[in-house]
């Protein structure tokens, strides 16, 4: 069964996409900067290390990025996985609406 499950962040991923953290030099762009990641993860409470896929958005006016990092096992790439998470949300919002 293929899974993509939002997880809350904690130290030990935040410090693996530390480099993505820190804003880029020069002007601000006035569209908000997006970056992917994806690593492989092992908490504490899990028998093996499994793919995580972090997404670092960076809106002007705000001071610290948003992070939000996704556990899954589909294949595609971390740009993909995001996507299809986004969507499942959305899918799920509209039952809820037409009940």
């Amino acid at each position: 069964m293929k899974y993509a499950i939002r997880i809350p962040a904690n130290e030990n991923l935040e410090r693996d996409v530390a480099g993505l953290l820190p804003r880029p030099v020069g002007r601000p762009s006035i569209k908000p900067l997006v970056e992917y990641k994806g690593f492989l993860f092992q908490a504490a409470s899990w028998k093996t290390a499994r793919r995580v896929v972090a997404k670092v958005e960076d809106h002007p006016g705000e001071l610290f990025p948003r992070v939000g990092f996704i556990v899954t096992n589909l294949t595609l790439p971390s740009r993909a996985v995001v996507r299809f998470y986004d969507k499942r949300g959305t899918a799920e919002q509209w039952i809820k609406e037409g009940k």
